[in-house]
């Protein structure tokens, strides 16, 4: 029994490595969930929101991972902040990041703020500087100082010189000693920003519990399908009816 228990752990174990190890191609979307790329190869915003909140967490990210920025803040902007929290969690830092700074700076601190902070340091990180204190601007200042510690002294100083001095303390004060040495030395090294964002009038609670660091995640695509100026709607009704049933029927559980 003990021998057959093992002999299972490994296949499992195996498997989750293959199924996780190999990112998704464009040609294999194609194959495995018709009705998200357009017959003129664009993607199908509409059937890529309906795909992302009934298939598994990590289905989602391995197609969002080959769909272009834009397209893919809407359909993680689209989904509640816990699920797309996990979708984005297990994007690679540099995708995560590109990610999150197109959606709007709420939904996007909803998202960072149910991530570790490890990994909420990743993302906010690769962003711009802008971007990155426009997010971290709407969490706590627990939280945001938590973000702040796990980036590079200089991408944290960077954010932090965005901000508010109101809110650039704030953060400063709820992060380590010889860490906020550090941030603050490189903050006066930086010019002082024409504009600054101004403190939010509420902020995200930090979370309870946070979505812990994946131990892989998907690497960057080499290439994506480039985003369409307009969304393209479903080609008919029963199309789409057939693709959220199929997708029902494949994620099932």
């Amino acid at each position: 029994m003990k021998i057959k228990l093992t002999l299972a752990l490994i296949v499992f174990c195996v498997f989750a490595l293959v199924s996780t190890s190999f990112a998704l191609t464009i040609e294999e979307v194609k194959t495995n969930y018709p009705g998200l790329i357009n017959e003129d190869g664009t993607w199908n915003e509409e059937n890529l929101k309906v795909f992302a909140e009934a298939y598994g967490d990590i289905e989602v990210a391995d197609v969002i991972n080959l769909v272009p920025d834009i397209v893919a803040g809407a359909v993680i902007e689209s989904l509640p902040a816990n699920k797309g929290a996990v979708v984005v969690n297990n994007l690679s830092d540099e995708k995560a990041g590109a990610v999150v700074e197109t959606m709007s700076d709420e939904a996007g601190a909803a998202v960072v703020n149910n991530l570790s902070d490890e990994k909420a340091g990743a993302v906010v990180e690769n962003m711009s500087d802008e971007a990155g204190a426009a997010v971290v601007n709407n969490l706590s200042d627990e939280k945001a100082g938590a973000v702040v510690e796990n980036m590079s002294d200089e991408a944290g100083a960077a954010v932090v010189n965005n901000l508010s001095d109101e809110k650039g303390d704030a953060i400063l004060d709820n992060i380590p000693e010889d860490k906020k040495d550090n941030v603050q030395e490189e903050i006066d090294k930086l010019p002082p920003p024409t504009t600054t964002i101004p403190p939010p009038t509420t902020t995200i609670p930090p979370p309870t519990t946070t979505i812990p660091p994946p131990t892989t995640t998907i690497p960057p695509p080499t290439t994506t399908i480039p985003p369409t100026t307009t969304t393209v709607p479903p080609t008919t009704t029963t199309t789409t009816t057939t693709t959220t049933t199929t997708s029902t029927t494949i994620y099932g559980g």
